[in-house]
């Protein structure tokens, strides 16, 4: 497969900078969080977008938004929507100090109202952050995020791309997963499949309560080593992937540094396309239980 010089620069340049910065930089996710992907009528929805590291609850880092579209209708004829102006600004709780003060950074909080999303079908929701300056690996990050939420089980557009400068393609319904299947997608940087690109799974391991801006204490699952906490892997030469989901819940696909950008104020910045899946156990009847 060929691979344009631009490309391959980059990806050389993004694995150099990944093996020389720290385990941070892996962790850097940004969450769109709502209680339900797939809804059986359309409804108000409520979101939480917040930047933090999903695997351990935080810290929890500021962030800005420069875009946050919505994305409704058959693939051959989306409509874009601007939610800009459906966004608040919340504190969320990023840590308790030495003095057991609460230290609270800028996030997001985002109302979808039921007229929105009235139609049957896929509504993706992208987030675009601004380029976030991480001081310990002094890069940026910036990241292109995805969310589908499905309105009663009509499917119309999960699978397509949206022309961002990175993203990942869903080959499967990022929605409607069981535990134990395998979830399929290929990464784009400006409308090409990256071959070989670094991929890295992080699972939303503390429940997220929106009312008082924060996580929970309580994880869900609990490493026993560091490289359990994300699943590592790249893609193969057409670009694709395959992930064979362990858990039950909430898990963000990130491609790393697959953005066409590759400075940023004359400081490297790493472009980074997330998908969000979720999916739940099989729900067995009892004659299920009893094969």
């Amino acid at each position: 497969m060929f691979i344009g010089k631009q490309i391959h620069n980059r990806l050389l340049l993004t694995t150099v900078v990944c093996g020389m910065v720290s385990g941070s930089l892996s962790a850097h996710t940004t969450i769109i969080y709502t209680e339900n992907m797939a809804l059986d009528r359309a409804t108000d929805v409520e979101m939480s977008i917040v930047f933090t590291h999903a695997t351990d609850g935080g810290p929890t880092m500021p962030m800005e938004i420069q875009s946050f579209t919505q994305h409704s209708g058959r693939s051959i004829r989306m409509e874009e929507t601007d939610l800009m102006d459906n966004l608040e600004s919340v504190q969320w709780l990023n840590r308790i100090d030495a003095n057991g003060e609460e230290v609270r950074v800028d996030a997001f909080s985002a109302s979808i109202a039921r007229d929105q999303i009235r139609s049957l079908g896929d509504h993706q929701f992208v987030v675009v952050t601004e380029p976030y300056y991480d001081v310990n690996d002094e890069i940026y990050i910036q990241q292109f995020v995805k969310l589908i939420v499905n309105v009663g089980g009509g499917q119309t557009n999960w699978f397509s791309t949206l022309g961002l400068p990175t993203e990942i393609q869903a080959l499967k319904t990022p929605y409607a997963n069981w535990v134990g299947e395998t979830f399929s997608g290929i990464v784009y940087s400006d409308g090409y499949p990256v071959p070989f690109a670094r991929l890295e799974i992080d699972y939303l391991n503390y429940a997220v309560d929106a009312e008082n801006a924060r996580f929970s204490e309580v994880p869900y699952i609990a490493a026993t080593h560091p490289s359990y906490k994300y699943i590592s892997m790249i893609t193969n030469e057409n670009g694709e992937f395959h992930f064979g989901i362990p858990a039950a819940g909430w898990w963000a696909i990130a491609a790393l540094g697959t953005g066409p950008e590759i400075r940023y104020e004359d400081i490297y910045i790493s472009q980074d396309a997330i998908l969000w899946i979720y999916a739940e156990n099989v729900p067995l009847t009892s004659a299920g239980r009893d094969l």
